[in-house]
């Protein structure tokens, strides 16, 4: 059976207007299969063990409003549970169909239909699809710190078997551990994971250079800073450049699409500093007269500042075309 695509990006589970209402009309069903993940976890111990679909639109025929309100009443109150279930089949495997191609749950392989002698579709859950079901649950006050243990298990259970990369991975394991033992490690990373389900187009966007963070509360900035720098020089000397190395990168090529003036300029400067893996080019802008100046910057001095003083411009700075002192702001990558 072909399906149309309903939920093409994870942003489209959680995003809402601006009265509050999902976007997408199956946003909040979506929800729910992906909170199937918890309910296979405590029955079987393990998130990802296969499961029927048939199972699943059971468990969301009493867990999903939508579906309880419409046999609530006559005349589908009368309907049989088999038939209640059967009407909404064909949706729900649409949005596992959805699901799976944003890695979020992936085909089991064919088993033995309960009756009859056919064979239907099973499923499990990714890591993915799981860490996404404990972001759910952690918005239940009731239920956060309990989901929040679980993520900081995932998180590093995952990142010690597959690091996205060498360095990255040994940093966050790091980092993780320092997050918990503060009492942090909800604010650090449940809470931004969470803000970043509505924009997030992938897996890969959700995750995306944890090791990089911004805070606009100048406390909770200081904090984040303070542990990012005790663990950066916990690290072995190969290890932290590496790292250090991983961020220009990343830093550099978002640097390079925000370019305004100074193009060939700038591409020089960054092949001139090739090898400095502590060392990253800018553009920054003069608040006085509004020119971009091309200068660069240590790496570590610039993800201090940007956490600290993001608006405050660089002290001893000239700019070169109106002469003024202090006057020149860094961007904010």
């Amino acid at each position: 059976m072909l399906f149309t695509k309903s939920i093409s990006s994870i942003d489209q589970i959680f995003r809402k207007d601006k009265i509050g209402n999902y976007v997408k009309r199956n946003a909040k069903l979506s929800q729910g299969i992906l909170s199937y993940a918890l309910v296979i976890r405590q029955e079987k111990s393990n998130y990802n063990k296969p499961f029927y679909v048939w199972d699943l639109a059971q468990w969301l025929m009493d867990k999903h409003l939508e579906f309880r309100e419409r046999y609530q009443y006559r005349p589908h109150s009368n309907t049989r549970p088999d038939n209640r279930v059967q009407y909404v089949m064909d949706r729900i495997r649409g949005l596992l169909y959805d699901l799976s191609s944003l890695q979020l749950l992936e085909s089991a392989g064919a088993m033995h239909q309960r009756r009859g002698t056919g064979f239907v579709e099973i499923y499990k859950y990714t890591s993915a699809g799981y860490l996404i079901a404990l972001l759910i649950e952690s918005m239940d006050p009731a239920k956060k710190e309990s989901a929040t243990n679980k993520i900081y298990d995932l998180l590093n259970s995952d990142y010690r078997a597959s690091p996205s990369s060498y360095s990255y991975g040994i940093y966050l394991i790091a980092v993780f551990k320092k997050y918990k033992e503060k009492g942090v490690f909800s604010e650090f990373l449940v809470d931004v994971l969470r803000n970043r389900l509505d924009s997030a187009m992938t897996i890969k966007d959700l995750l995306a250079r944890l090791d990089v963070l911004y805070f606009d509360e100048t406390e909770k900035a200081k904090m984040f800073i303070d542990i990012w720098f005790q663990t950066l020089n916990e690290l072995e000397p190969n290890v932290k450049e590496l790292l250090l190395h991983d961020i220009k990168l990343t830093l550099q090529t978002t640097m390079s699409k925000r370019i305004v003036v100074h193009h060939k300029a700038y591409e020089d400067r960054v092949f001139e500093l090739r090898g400095r893996y502590d060392r990253l080019v800018l553009e920054g802008k003069c608040r006085n007269c509004s020119s971009y100046i091309l200068m660069a910057d240590d790496i570590v001095h610039y993800l201090r500042r940007s956490n600290l003083a993001p608006n405050v411009p660089l002290s001893g700075v000239r700019c070169i075309r109106c002469d003024k002192d202090n006057s020149i702001i860094i961007p904010l990558l």
